[in-house]
């Protein structure tokens, strides 16, 4: 979480970066998933929507996590 003031615009710069771990009997699948975001306001924003700008990069690398088909197939396999 990042903020820079411009011209009177607050850019704030999210990045989000996961490692999922899954093993299953001695095999185990290793991914990294990243999201990178930034957001401009004229005004810095409140506890809400900071909250919520952060769950919104969260939520997107863990669906990427969750979608990422090599983690599928080695599921279907093991």
């Amino acid at each position: 979480y990042e903020t820079v003031t411009k011209s009177l615009i607050h850019t704030i710069s999210l990045n989000a970066k996961i490692t999922l771990i899954t093993r299953v009997g001695g095999s185990s699948h290793t991914g990294h998933y990243q999201t990178e975001n930034s957001h401009q306001f004229s005004q810095l924003p409140d506890a809400q929507k900071n909250q919520q700008i952060i769950n919104e990069v969260l939520s997107t690398t863990l669906e990427r996590g969750f979608s990422d088909i090599s983690l599928a197939n080695f599921l279907a396999k093991n």
